[in-house]
């Protein structure tokens, strides 16, 4: 997935005079270097390079390297703020495309076309802001899409419908404060959505479950505070789910019902005191590996239902709660005043202020 962009390479560098394109209206690449990997390289490390102005399209290419087939391009650390319509066009073998660290801002409606190959595109490490509706049209064999580390605080509905092979997108650290399932196609099949690294504050009823496919789900490190006791529904494929180091002080009983077949499931990290019994009754799947409840304000009695639900369990699972990152001066868990044998749900004292007020920091600070 991110072959492309971490591979070392063998460069060949072959520099022409560059001529426009009949197909290419408006530009997008200003004297840009580009890295070509072609079909039938000796070495499959190997890379050309081409310096372009206008459009990456065959015509250009062919200028500076001959006819050739093209498989795959890569671009870092140019300044392209625009990726006009068609910027990348007319290459029907190439299967991995990457723009990125090159300040991009907008992507316009149709920018690439006629790839019908692509598989993977990544654009992340740019400054993206905006997303025309058709950015992503006709990209029928898209299966990777990366924009992470962006701009991006909001999405068209329908931006991403028109990929009927998407199983991975990648929005994490971007401005999000919401998360829409009307961005894709009704019938979507993916496997992994990350959202890690956004400004989500909430997730509502029913939020994913178009996606009966979902085999990984990551919203850490978001503002969340409240999650619907139907967010999670139907999510019966579900195998991770990220939801550390959030804000959350509460997790409904029944939230985590439609979750079957879940191997690891991450709520450190939030300001949780309380674990309703319902929510262990409701993770009996098999499948269960681990689960990570570290820096959180416990109560140490429920923290105790955890670590002995645990233990009963037929299959054993891997409970993280960073005690071997703890000081005697940083808590796992807190004593209420009162009655501090019982798990209650609501307790007049601010554990929360009281936790943090001990808690020295984690591991290596």
């Amino acid at each position: 997935m991110y072959l492309l962009q971490y591979l070392p390479l063998v460069l060949v560098v072959l520099v022409y005079q560059v001529v426009q394109s009949e197909s290419c209206t408006k530009v997008t690449f200003v004297d840009a270097l580009i890295k070509i990997r072609k079909k039938d390289s000796i070495n499959f490390l190997e890379r050309f390079t081409a310096r372009i102005t206008g459009c990456i399209v065959p015509e250009i290419i062919a200028e500076q390297l001959g006819e050739i087939t093209v498989l795959g391009i890569e671009c870092y650390n140019q300044s392209v703020p625009t990726l006009q319509e068609g910027a990348v066009s007319n290459l029907p073998e190439i299967d991995g495309l990457v723009i990125s660290y090159s300040k991009v801002k907008r992507i316009r409606q149709r920018a690439f076309s006629n790839l019908a190959r692509l598989t993977s595109l990544t654009l992340s490490h740019n400054e993206i802001e905006s997303i025309d509706n058709d950015a992503f049209y006709n990209l029928n064999s898209l299966v990777y899409v990366y924009l992470s580390d962006n701009k991006i605080a909001f999405l068209e509905f329908g931006v991403f419908s028109t990929l009927p092979k998407l199983l991975r997108i990648h929005l994490d650290n971007n401005e999000l404060e919401v998360f829409e399932a009307e961005w894709f196609a009704d019938d979507a099949n993916l496997h992994t959505i990350d959202l890690n690294h956004n400004f989500i504050r909430s997730i509502h009823k029913n939020t994913f479950k178009p996606f009966r496919t979902l085999n990984s789900l990551e919203l850490s490190s978001n503002r969340i505070q409240f999650i619907h006791k139907d967010a999670f529904d139907n999510l019966e494929m579900l195998e991770t789910l990220y939801l550390h180091d959030n804000r959350l002080r509460k997790l409904e009983p029944d939230i985590f019902k439609g979750i079957k077949n879940i191997y690891s499931l991450w709520i450190n990290g939030n300001n949780l005191t309380y674990m309703p019994d319902k929510i262990l009754q409701d993770l009996r799947s098999p499948k269960l590996f681990q689960l990570t409840i570290h820096t959180n304000p416990w109560q140490c009695a429920c923290y105790n239902n955890i670590m002995q639900w645990a233990t009963k369990r037929t299959k054993k699972v891997f409970v993280v709660t960073g005690v071997e990152c703890f000081s005697d001066d940083n808590p796992v868990c807190l004593y209420p005043s009162e009655n501090e044998d019982l798990c209650l749900e609501n307790r007049e004292e601010d554990l929360n202020k009281i936790f943090y007020e001990m808690y020295a920091g984690p591991c290596g600070e």
